[in-house]
């Protein structure tokens, strides 16, 4: 079944054109398109383990990754064309010649803790190539798949991981695969060995003569034991079998854990059986389908289904805040009760000076321990606690503190905290919170450091408090550039208190969530598998769309392919140009059964039999069935978004959607043929809508809508939409005045903002950040205006920002003045304006204030003061307000609202 041996060549690269060679190494240089991978510790592992020989000590790189034909033509192995392996191992050798896989070949277990894996790894095969292999028990014969466990493999590096509740160096977690007579996958454990059948499954191929494996030695680990994603499944519905398929994927990654936000403001999916009316009154956040309280032997099947598949899953309870839906469930334990009335009163967050509470999440700790029994890890949340001050002013708070002898309410997080973390212990795991208002509380907790800019991760590790960084995004920085060292503006090194990274994905629901995961979390995890890898950003576009198909069939039983190529989506995959879409199976898989009207398909519905061209705005579903009917693998339903034209405006402000006086519109179709029709008014394009010939002429504010149609006058795919708002415009007799400004605070440009207050251009519904708005912080305004001659001054209106959840308000008093040579001046007019005592109505409005006058001369000085303090019932009381002005009207010619801007058109 096999062919000749394996060689054991060995590279040294000092840079990706680097094609120097040590002595007595042969040499085959590196094609072009390979990248390289610089890999700074030495390999150790065992003589026993080796089949083909000891690689040898302080190898400092190994080559990796060109294309390669999976699931394609056949190729010839030689030095010098490598199979594409997601992530990068740390070590690998290629011989020449290949293992067949052929009818007799078996996968063969030397444990039998790995006859799970076994099954496993041959439907897998069976999806990825259309093979059906027989499982066994015993030694490898030739052509044979073995897997086998031995502690003795070893990484060759330090691993910071958890153990029996403890945080401690390890080289644990390492896997070896050699194809030489027969394929060899030995793992240190159950999920090494799970690990290393993924590296198999990137590297066995298809070709017209067979299916084969490239005789390779493959020596790997993770450089991290906490490569993680996240499924917040208490914000809106995610069913079993989505997550089952989010499993897979990270089954097919090497994420080892995935962990489930299962509780929230909005939902609470853990079924309790000590306290089954959690999970009763359930809701979603944005409109999306309510999470369901999961059936208990349904959650612990997919707690099996993920340890069959050597990934974790780590519960997450989210305490004391974001636990709105038990506080309004079980109030009287995690919530709080009037004394007088026995009704429910809102305190933002669980009663944590309830001892009841500590009796009822002792419980419930200890049944989430029991589902997730194999989990090292427990999450308590503790992010975005509100609510504190609420909590501790309560008389029974109060006689809680006093009781325990805490310092404050500060104090009272903390015991909770500490409480919580003594559950978690008692049951042998590993507590993890959020960074939040706990950070440092405990250097016996991990810290999950999210917080955008925020730096935590830096002063965490510098305190000696452990980290697993969770950055909702790169902010900024290349993927490439990123590894799990990076986290929100915190720059940590090889050596810190780091066990790893996860990716986030919150507030979706399943197959969003899926496309969220599938969309991000190979770059993460390239980079955290593997944070020394030097990565070739279009090179690895190439190994990750080959992989992408392997991920395809293993979830569908097809690969996915479209040509030309698009990005997926979160929602929808939008398409420019029509495009061929290839649903490519085995035949002995099954048949292949679609629909594009949203319905799920049946035995019944037609059957997929060549590529189909895509030109259209809908959903196709599809899914294989096998001969007798029965579907065999998991729904596919992928939206797409046809968008083949776009709209190029010119006359807008910059980066904006407003206009002064007029603007034009060109509109840009991708399709050579058919028309576009466009309306003005909002209403879609219909087939008597006016063809698009020649730019249109925008003079108002206006809804713009075009839409592709076909030489048979059917509209296709999605409208280009787009509004162009008019900025008001006043006419006053300060318009373009000369004016000048004096102000405490500093200007970037001073004369350029003076402009701002006399240039007839009002503020943009009263947005505080448009460029025709003058913000002055803390400071006063004085602004000297130069009409040009002497002339009455009937009124000066100004115009003022409010908002008061922002702290902006208008000035404290304005004061007129007028003079006829710029240096004498006299005082027209004045009025004051008072921040509220109570808190008034939430929002942005504009205010105006007008100053009413008989004074004549040529210039005008308004003072306006700023409002000081903010009030004790602001959320930032004590701190100076900020005043910020849109415009200054004197003599204004037409009648306005005076708190609203007009709107022309």
């Amino acid at each position: 079944m096999a062919t000749t041996g394996l060689t054991t060549s060995r590279f040294r690269f000092g840079s990706p054109t680097d094609n120097s060679c040590p002595a007595n190494h042969s040499f085959s240089p590196i094609p072009p398109i390979c990248d390289t991978v610089h890999v700074n510790y030495p390999l150790h592992m065992p003589a026993s383990a080796i089949k083909t020989g000891k690689p040898p000590m302080n190898s400092i790189l190994f080559v990796l990754l060109a294309p390669w034909s999976i699931l394609g033509a056949e190729l010839p192995i030689s030095v010098g064309q490598f199979p594409i392996l997601l992530p990068t191992p740390k070590f690998m050798t290629l011989g020449t010649g290949r293992t067949t896989i052929g009818a007799g070949s078996r996968i063969v277990t030397r444990s039998p803790d790995l006859k799970p894996l076994a099954e496993i790894l041959r439907e897998e095969i069976r999806l990825v190539v259309g093979i059906n292999l027989q499982t066994a028990e015993g030694p490898p014969q030739s052509g044979d798949i073995s897997l086998a466990i031995d502690p003795k493999i070893q990484a060759g590096e330090n691993i910071l991981g958890v153990k029996k509740g403890a945080i401690l160096k390890t080289r644990d977690g390492a896997h070896r695969l050699v194809a030489t007579d027969s394929v060899s996958i030995i793992g240190y454990d159950y999920r090494a060995v799970a690990e290393g059948t993924i590296t198999l499954l990137q590297i066995i191929n298809l070709t017209e003569k067979g299916v084969f494996v490239p005789a390779i030695t493959i020596d790997d680990w993770p450089h991290a034991d906490f490569t993680g994603a996240m499924f917040d499944v208490a914000r809106q519905a995610n069913s079993i079998p989505e997550i089952r398929r989010a499993i897979i994927v990270c089954r097919a990654c090497k994420v080892r854990y995935l962990q489930l936000h299962l509780t929230d403001d909005q939902a609470w999916t853990f079924p309790s059986s000590i306290y089954p009316a959690l999970g009763t009154r359930n809701g979603s956040a944005h409109g999306g389908p309510a999470p369901q309280r999961y059936d208990l032997d349904e959650l612990k099947g997919l707690v099996q289904f993920a340890d069959n598949r050597g990934v974790t899953l780590v519960p997450e309870l989210e305490l004391p805040g974001h636990s709105g839906n038990a506080c309004r469930t079980m109030p009287e334990i995690f919530g709080y009760l009037d004394p007088a009335s026995k009704r429910p009163v809102a305190q933002g967050m669980m009663n944590i000076a309830n001892p009841e509470l500590y009796k009822a999440l002792d419980t419930i700790v200890g049944e989430m321990c029991d589902v997730f029994a194999s989990s090292p890890y427990f999450h308590i949340g503790c992010d975005e606690v509100s609510g504190l001050g609420a909590v501790a002013s309560t008389p029974e708070a109060i006689a809680f503190i006093r009781e325990n002898k805490l310092e404050n309410p500060n104090g009272l997080l903390k015991n909770f905290i500490t409480q919580i973390n003594l559950m978690v212990k008692k049951r042998g795991k590993k507590t993890i919170i959020w960074e939040g208002a706990a950070n440092s509380i405990s250097k016996d907790i991990i810290h999950m450091t999210w917080d955008g800019n925020a730096r935590t991760a830096e002063r965490l590790v510098e305190d000696g408090v452990p980290t697993i960084t969770v950055p909702w995004n790169l902010a900024g920085t290349l993927w490439q550039d990123w590894t799990m060292y990076h986290c929100n503006g915190s720059i940590l090194k090889k050596g810190d208190l780091v066990l790893g990274a996860m990716l986030p994905i919150w507030e979706q629901k399943g197959e969003v969530n899926l496309r969220w995961l599938r969309g991000g979390i190979l770059k993460r995890q390239e980079r955290t598998w593997g944070p020394d890898s030097v990565i070739d950003p279009a090179r690895f576009e190439i190994r990750l769309d080959s992989f992408n198909q392997v991920i395809d069939r293993l979830l569908y039983g097809f690969a996915i392919q479209h040509n030309p190529k698009n990005e997926e989506g979160l929602m929808h995959r939008q398409i420019t140009v029509p495009t061929m879409l290839s649903l490519p199976t085995w035949p002995s898989l099954g048949i292949i059964r679609y629909t594009v009207d949203g319905t799920e398909p049946t035995a019944a519905s037609p059957a997929w039999s060549a590529p189909h061209s895509i030109a259209d705005s809908y959903t196709i579903k599809a899914r294989l069935f096998d001969s007798a009917g029965n579907a065999v693998a998991a729904l596919c339903s992928q939206p797409y978004l046809f968008s083949p034209l776009t709209l190029r405006p010119k006359g807008l402000q910059a980066n904006s959607e407003w206009f002064t006086h007029s603007a034009s519109l060109a509109i840009d179709s991708s399709m050579k043929d058919g028309l576009i029709r466009y309306t003005l008014d909002g209403s879609r394009p219909v087939t008597s809508s006016p063809v698009f010939t020649q730019p249109v002429l925008i003079s108002k504010t206006t809804v713009v809508k075009a839409r592709w149609f076909d030489r048979e006058n059917v509209g296709r795919g999605a409208e280009a939409m787009a509004s162009f708002r008019q900025i008001a415009t006043v006419r006053h007799a300060a318009v373009n005045k000369p004016v000048s400004i004096t102000v405490t605070a500093k200007l970037d440009d001073q004369k350029a903002s003076a402009k701002l207050l006399t240039d007839g251009v009002l503020g943009r519904d009263g947005d505080w950040g448009s460029p025709e708005v003058l913000r002055l912080g803390d400071s006063n305004l004085e602004a000297l205006i130069d009409l040009g001659k002497r002339q009455k001054i009937h009124k000066v209106i100004t115009r003022f920002i409010y908002h008061q959840e922002a702290g902006i308000y208008p000035a404290k008093h304005v004061d007129v003045l007028v003079s006829d040579d710029g240096f004498s001046f006299k005082i027209a007019g004045s009025t004051k304006f008072a921040v509220p005592q109570n808190r008034a109505a939430d929002g942005v409005f504009i205010r105006s204030i007008a100053v009413d006058s008989t004074a004549e001369g040529r210039f005008v000085k308004i003072f306006c003061e700023n409002n000081g303090q903010l009030p004790a019932w602001h959320m930032a009381p004590g701190v100076r307000g900020h005043l910020m002005i849109d415009e200054i009207l004197v003599n204004p010619e037409e009648k306005a609202d005076p708190d609203l801007p007009n709107k022309p058109g």
